[in-house]
């Protein structure tokens, strides 16, 4: 090889591992063919994300406790997944597929799961079911709603129910409720959407702010011996939040129902509500 031939040789080799190199490296790099991701919508064979609720009351059934399980799963590995009861907030996204549900009011519920994957699409219309909560055996007295989270300086209100009641003319009811917590700022009796609705009562009230009591006896007015039936709110009482913590309003025991001959009623259970203030 004479001089000239290996001078052009020294020059044009590190031209050819260079496009050498380029090859290897177009080679690396060629588009990802969208039908391999069955996370994107235009892969002919995308499914849109499904939670799918597999444990739980039936749709449409009645609970008689006021509590319940719900598990789901989704339709793919990538799934999260957010629920909701009734009208509150959804959860956080999560890989969760369990919660359990407690202090269900005795009133129909709603509880609602949906999915996304990590793209971001998100379940149209999430999965659904209704059930009923009866777990209170009657005659009774319970607090509506039983468990309520409010926070400092907030007021909120609860209703005392009556539930599944019989001939019932007068009643006293006396709230117990921890005055570092909670103060009290009034009630009203409930008329409208209420098992007193089209009667006439006579109330009077006795209030005990310092060691938080608060007593109210109704009783019909009827010349024909009128009688209160079935389940409903009788009163509602509102109270504003004073301190951070977890507290509880109570049924004292000297709350009783009486028939309008003075029988008394046997009042089965009495539910309290639990207060959570942040």
């Amino acid at each position: 090889m004479n001089r000239k031939t290996l001078l052009i040789f020294t020059l044009l080799l590190p031209l050819s591992l260079f496009i050498m190199s380029c090859d290897v490296l177009t080679t690396q790099v060629d588009d990802v063919n969208p039908d391999d991701n069955p996370l994107d919508p235009d892969n002919p064979e995308y499914e849109a994300p499904l939670a799918t609720i597999s444990e739980g009351p039936a749709n449409g059934s009645t609970i008689n406790d006021d509590f319940t399980t719900f598990k789901w799963y989704g339709n793919n590995n990538q799934c999260e997944f957010s629920y909701r009861l009734n009208n509150n907030d959804w959860s956080p996204w999560s890989t969760d597929t369990v919660t359990t549900l407690d202090y269900l009011d005795e009133i129909n519920h709603v509880f609602q799961v949906k999915a996304k994957y990590s793209t971001d699409s998100v379940q149209y219309v999430p999965s659904t079911v209704t059930f009923t909560v009866d777990a209170i055996e009657g005659p009774a007295l319970w607090l509506y709603h039983k468990k309520i989270e409010t926070s400092v300086n907030s007021t909120f209100s609860v209703y005392v129910i009556a539930e599944e009641v019989t001939d019932l003319a007068m009643a006293s009811i006396i709230l117990n409720f921890d005055p570092a917590y909670l103060q009290i700022q009034g009630y009203e009796v409930c008329e409208d959407d209420s098992i007193l609705n089209g009667h006439q009562v006579i109330v009077t009230d006795k209030f005990d702010l310092v060691n938080g009591i608060l007593t109210v006896y109704l009783a019909l007015i009827s010349s024909e011996q009128e009688s209160l039936n079935g389940s409903g709110p009788i009163i509602r009482v509102v109270f504003r939040a004073v301190q951070r913590g977890t507290t509880n309003i109570t049924f004292d025991n000297g709350c009783y129902f009486r028939k309008a001959n003075n029988n008394p009623i046997e009042i089965i259970s009495k539910v309290s509500s639990l207060i959570g203030i942040r």
